[in-house]
C-alpha cells in the first residue's frame, strides 16, 4: 500500500491536569509559577523534552518489540523505519510579522476566526514545498497481501488486536468512559505500553490515588458550578446577544459548535466516496461563506470575553479552587511526589 504521509509533530505536555482545572477556553490558564498545583506537576516531571534522536531510538525498540511478538504468533513482522515523528525546532529567526497574529487573541478572530477554516501557514503545511512531501511504503505489504483473506485477518488481530466489541462502539458513540488500558491491542499495543511508559502516568493507575485523581478531574466540574463562573458565562451570553447572536448560550461550547457544524460540511462533500478516493475539502465559496460567520462569532466572543475580564475571574476561580483542594489532600499530593517525583 503506498499512500502520502504528511509529517507533523506530537507535542507532549505533562501538565495535562492542568488543562481540566482551566477548561475550554484557551485563554484561561494562570501564570504556572502562582498555580497551587504547580510545585506537584513539576516535580512529576523531568522536564526535559524529547529529542528527534529520543522518539527514533523508542520507535526503533517498539518496532523490534512488535516483531518479535508477531514471530510468536506465527507471522512474519519488518521493521518499519519510519518513525513518523518528525521534531520542527524553532532556530528564533522567523520574523514575527510571517507567524501572524497570536493565535486565542481578538486579533488573531478578526482574521481567522477560530481558525477552523483557515490558520497562519496553513498553505504551508498542506503543501510541503519543493516536493518535500515523504512517500511512504509499507515494508509488509508484499507479505500480508500474500495471506489469504482470513490469515490477513488473523494478522491484523495479532498485530492491533481484535477492535472494539459492539457493546464498547456503543459505549463511545454515547460518550461514556470504559477502561481503554483493558483493550486487547494486539502486538503493537503491547509495545508501546513498554516503549513509551511515563512513572508520572502511572498514578492514574494506583489504586492508592484513584480518590484523588477523580478528586482532581472533578475540579473542573466544581469550577463551572462556582456561582462567578456561573454569572460570568451569563454576562457573556448577553453579551453575545446584544451583538445578535442569540444561540450561544455556553463560552466553552462556541467555537465546538462550529467546529462541528464544519466537521459535517466537509462530510457532506465526501458522503459518496469510495473508498480509495482523496478526501476533497468543500469549495472556495462554501468555505468563505462559513468564515465570514466564524470570524463573526470569534471576534463578539473574545470582545465579550475581554469586556468581562473573562481571564482574571476563570483564573481567580481556579486558583481558589485548587488551593482549597492542595489544603485538603495535603497529604496525599506530598505522598504521590514521593512515589512518583521524577529525578531532576
Amino acid at each position: 500500500m503506498r499512500q502520502n504521509r504528511l509529517i507533523f509533530a506530537t507535542l507532549v505536555t505533562v501538565g495535562a491536569a492542568s488543562l481540566v482545572l482551566s477548561g475550554c477556553s484557551s485563554n484561561t490558564e494562570p501564570n504556572p509559577e502562582d498555580h497551587p498545583l504547580n510545585a506537584y506537576w513539576s516535580a512529576l516531571y523531568t522536564g526535559e523534552d524529547m529529542t528527534q534522536e529520543d522518539y527514533d531510538k523508542q520507535h526503533d525498540e517498539e518496532q523490534a518489540l512488535i516483531a518479535e511478538c508477531m514471530a510468536k504468533q506465527g507471522f512474519e513482522y519488518k521493521p518499519d523505519t519510519n518513525s513518523g515523528t518528525v521534531i520542527f525546532e524553532d532556530d528564533g529567526e522567523e520574523e514575527e510579522e510571517d507567524s501572524g497574529p497570536e493565535w486565542g487573541t481578538l486579533e488573531f478572530a478578526k482574521e481567522y476566526g477560530y481558525g477552523i477554516v483557515d490558520w497562519p501557514g496553513m498553505n504551508d503545511m498542506m503543501s510541503p514545498a519543493n516536493g518535500d512531501e515523504e512517500e511512504y511504503f509499507d515494508p509488509n505489504e508484499e507479505y500480508v497481501m500474500s495471506l489469504s483473506e482470513s490469515e490477513q485477518q488473523a494478522y491484523y488481530e495479532a498485530l492491533s488486536g481484535p477492535g472494539l466489541t459492539d457493546e464498547q462502539m456503543e459505549l463511545l458513540e454515547e460518550g461514556e468512559d470504559f477502561d481503554w488500558d483493558s483493550l486487547d491491542q494486539g502486538c503493537y499495543g503491547e509495545a508501546q505500553k513498554e516503549t513509551q511508559n511515563n512513572p508520572g502516568m502511572d498514578i492514574y493507575e494506583d489504586p492508592e490515588f484513584a480518590d484523588l485523581m477523580q478528586d482532581l478531574e472533578n475540579l473542573y466540574t466544581d469550577m463551572q458550578e462556582d456561582e462567578r463562573i456561573k454569572k460570568l458565562n451569563s454576562d457573556w451570553a448577553e453579551c453575545m446577544a446584544k451583538e445578535g447572536l442569540s444561540d450561544y448560550s455556553d463560552r466553552n461550547l462556541a467555537q465546538d459548535s462550529l467546529q462541528e457544524e464544519w466537521n459535517e460540511k466537509a462530510e457532506e462533500v465526501n458522503a459518496n466516496n469510495g473508498e480509495n478516493d482523496e478526501w476533497k475539502e468543500p469549495s472556495q465559496e462554501v468555505k468563505d461563506e462559513f468564515q465570514k460567520r466564524e470570524i463573526e462569532v470569534a471576534v463578539a466572543d473574545f470582545t465579550c470575553a475581554d469586556k468581562l475580564k473573562w481571564d482574571k475571574v476563570n483564573s481567580d476561580v481556579d486558583i481558589d479552587l485548587s488551593q482549597a483542594f492542595v489544603d485538603k489532600n495535603k497529604a496525599q499530593l506530598d505522598a504521590m511526589v514521593a512515589k512518583y517525583g521524577q529525578k531532576k
